[in-house]
């Protein structure tokens, strides 16, 4: 059952410039060696998964994404004046907590074989 901190709303994606995000100090994940193949999956398919922010800019998830734009510049249909963000402001600070393990967990536990 869903509290209602969390009913379901209509998904509002908006567009910011990459100048308008702060990273998150704290992110666990050391992922610089992965930006170059992020590159050329934005190269390939452009911007198509949008960044989870506060209103206040900080990034709950994204990160990577956001590093790979900011050393293109550009990529087909998109560059870093127009990054597609959905705000997660409803979400409590214990619940940005979890969300950002569970998607470091998700990381760091999940390997993925090439039968896709």
């Amino acid at each position: 059952m869903l509290s209602q901190a969390m009913a379901p709303q209509t998904l509002q994606i908006q567009f910011w410039s990459i100048d308008r995000f702060v990273f998150y100090a704290r992110n666990p994940r050391k992922n610089d060696a992965a930006v170059d193949r992020m590159c050329a999956s934005l190269r390939e398919f452009g911007f198509k998964i949008p960044v989870l922010a506060r209103s206040d800019g900080t990034v709950v998830d994204g990160h990577l994404r956001l590093k790979a734009a900011r050393k293109l510049g550009s990529w087909p249909g998109g560059d870093t004046t127009g990054i597609s963000v959905i705000l997660c402001d409803e979400w409590t600070e214990a619940q940005v907590k979890a969300f950002r393990l569970m998607v470091s967990e998700r990381y760091v536990n999940h390997r993925c074989g090439s039968q896709l």
